[in-house]
C-alpha cells in the first residue's frame, strides 16, 4: 500500500498534508552544504472526485518545497510566544505566508477536512489558528482563521490514515466514561489544578442520562487517581477525560539522544562524501519520557500507557498542561502521548499544546461534549464547533465554563457560532480557544 491507495481511500472532501523536516544536502565547489528544510507533500490534490486509477492518483499527489527550516522554525518560536503572553505579533500571518500560502493553491476547492501530519517545530504550531484571506462572502470581509474553512485532525502518518479509513473501528459492549481530575500530587513539582475537579465532575453531568449510554461512569479523584487504576478502568471505558498535568522530560531526553550520538562511531570517505561503516547502539523509546501525573506525582509514562488494551476506547481528552507535545522524530510527527494511546488502540487523542486557564478549558470541553454526545457529531467536528464558538463568542465562556448557573449554562451550550458575530465582536485570543488538536481520524 502506498500514497496512491491513500487517495483512493479518501473520503470525498478530506485531503492530506504530509509536512517532513529533512536535511537537503547541496554540493558546492565538491563541498557538502547541508541546510535543515521542510518539504509538504498534497494527497488528494485534485479537482474532481476519486481517483480511477493509479496513474490518476500518483497525479493527485503535488510536493511542495517549504524551503529552509530555520526561518520557518523563528516564526513558530515567535508565534507561540506571543500565544502564552496574549499580545498582538506578526507572526501568525508571516508564517501562514511561509507554510499555507504555498500550499492553498494545491488544495481541491472542494476540500472541507485536513488531515494532517506536521513534522519538527511546525507540530507546535495551532494550525487551526492560521490567518487565511477573507473570502468575498464574508460580512464586511471579516478576518479568517483556518478552522473557518476547515475540520482539521492531525495523524502521525499516511498509513495511520490510510488503516483507519480502510478498517473503520468497531465497538462492542456498551459506552461508559472515566473521568479523572482532582489529583492530589502531594509533590511541589506539581502544583495543585483544582479546575480540574469541577471540570471532570460538569463532563459527567454532561453525557445523557438514558439507558445504555455511558453506563457505569468512572470517576477518579484525589488520592485514587493512581496509575493502577487508571491502567484498570481504561481498558474498560468507551471514553476517558483525563485532567491532570502532562510531563515531557525534555531535558532528560536530550542527554540520552547525546549519549546515543556519542556512542554512534561514524568513518567518513572525504574523497566520495558518502558514509563508510557505521556502528549504533540502542536509544531509549522516546515514548519512556512522557507521561500523565497522577496521584502523590507519580507518572504512568508513554510507553506503560502502549502495553493497555484499549481497542475498545473511542475518545481520550488529554486535557493537561502541554499533553501535545513529544520527542519530535523526521517522517513520524510527534511522539507523545497522542501516539502512546492510539499504539495502544485508541483511535482518536485530544490533546493542548499549550496551557489554558481553567474557564476557557471548562468551555470548550462543555461544548465539546455537548456536540459529541446531543448533537451526535463525530469528534472532528465536534471540536471543530466548540473552538469556533469560544474563538466567535469569547462573552460565552463564563456561561459555558459554568460560571453563571445552570440555566445560563443550558442555554450557552446550545448557541451556534455565528460567522456575522465574528464581524462585529472583537474574537477570543488563540491561547484561550486554539490550543486543543485532535489526532486521529476524528470518526
Amino acid at each position: 500500500l502506498g500514497p496512491a491507495d491513500l487517495v483512493k481511500a479518501l473520503p470525498s472532501g478530506a485531503v492530506f498534508i504530509d509536512v517532513i523536516r529533512y536535511t537537503r544536502i547541496d554540493y558546492v565547489e565538491k563541498k557538502q552544504k547541508r541546510t535543515p528544510s521542510y518539504v509538504a507533500f498534497v494527497v488528494g490534490a485534485r479537482k474532481n472526485g476519486n481517483a480511477e486509477n493509479a496513474e490518476s492518483a500518483e497525479k493527485s499527489i503535488q510536493r511542495i518545497e517549504l524551503e529552509d527550516a530555520a526561518p520557518i522554525d523563528a516564526v513558530v518560536g515567535r508565534w507561540r510566544s506571543a500565544i502564552d503572553t496574549r499580545v498582538e505579533s506578526p507572526a501568525a500571518k508571516e508564517l501562514a505566508d511561509l507554510v499555507w500560502a504555498k500550499l492553498a493553491p494545491h488544495l481541491p476547492p472542494a476540500a472541507k477536512t485536513i488531515y494532517l501530519a506536521a513534522d519538527g517545530d511546525l507540530a507546535r504550531v495551532p494550525w487551526a489558528a492560521l490567518p487565511i484571506a477573507a473570502g468575498s462572502g464574508d460580512p464586511a470581509h471579516a478576518p479568517r482563521v483556518l478552522l473557518e474553512e476547515y475540520a482539521i485532525a492531525q495523524v502521525p502518518h499516511g498509513l495511520f490514515l490510510l488503516d483507519h479509513l480502510r478498517h473503520p473501528r468497531k465497538y462492542a459492549g456498551p459506552e461508559s466514561l472515566l473521568a479523572l481530575g482532582g489529583v492530589e500530587y502531594n509533590s511541589p513539582a506539581w502544583p495543585a489544578l483544582p479546575g480540574t475537579l469541577v471540570e471532570s465532575t460538569a463532563v459527567q453531568t454532561l453525557a445523557p442520562q438514558k439507558p445504555g449510554f455511558l453506563e457505569k461512569p468512572g470517576f477518579l479523584t484525589g488520592k485514587d487517581a493512581t496509575a493502577d487504576r487508571l491502567s484498570k478502568l481504561l481498558p474498560t471505558v468507551r471514553y476517558a477525560h483525563l485532567a491532570t498535568h502532562g510531563e515531557f522530560k525534555a531535558d532528560e531526553l536530550t542527554k540520552e539522544k547525546k549519549r546515543a550520538e556519542k556512542a554512534l562511531e561514524t568513518r567518513f570517505l572525504a574523497e566520495t562524501g558518502f558514509l563508510g561503516d557505521t556502528r549504533k547502539i540502542a536509544a531509549k523509546n522516546p515514548l519512556g519520557y512522557v507521561g500523565l501525573v497522577l496521584s502523590e506525582g507519580k507518572t504512568i509514562s508513554g510507553l506503560s500507557l502502549v502495553d493497555l488494551p484499549l481497542e475498545n476506547l473511542k475518545l481520550v481528552t488529554l486535557s493537561a498542561c502541554e499533553t501535545g507535545l513529544g520527542e519530535y522524530t523526521g517522517g513520524e510527527g510527534v511522539q507523545g502521548l497522542q501516539r502512546a494511546f492510539h499504539l495502544a488502540g485508541c483511535p482518536n487523542v485530544v490533546a493542548s499544546l499549550w496551557k489554558v486557564n481553567d474557564a476557557a478549558t471548562a468551555a470548550l470541553m462543555c461544548k465539546f461534549y455537548h456536540e459529541l454526545w446531543v448533537n451526535k457529531q463525530p469528534p472532528i467536528e465536534a471540536l471543530r464547533d466548540a473552538q469556533l464558538t469560544i474563538y466567535r463568542h469569547p462573552e460565552l465562556i463564563p456561561d459555558l465554563a459554568g460560571e453563571r448557573g445552570a440555566v445560563r449554562l443550558r442555554e450557552a451550550v446550545t448557541a451556534k457560532a455565528s460567522v456575522e458575530a465574528s464581524a462585529r465582536r472583537a474574537t477570543a485570543d488563540t491561547k484561550l480557544w486554539a490550543a486543543f488538536v485532535l489526532s486521529g481520524v476524528g470518526k
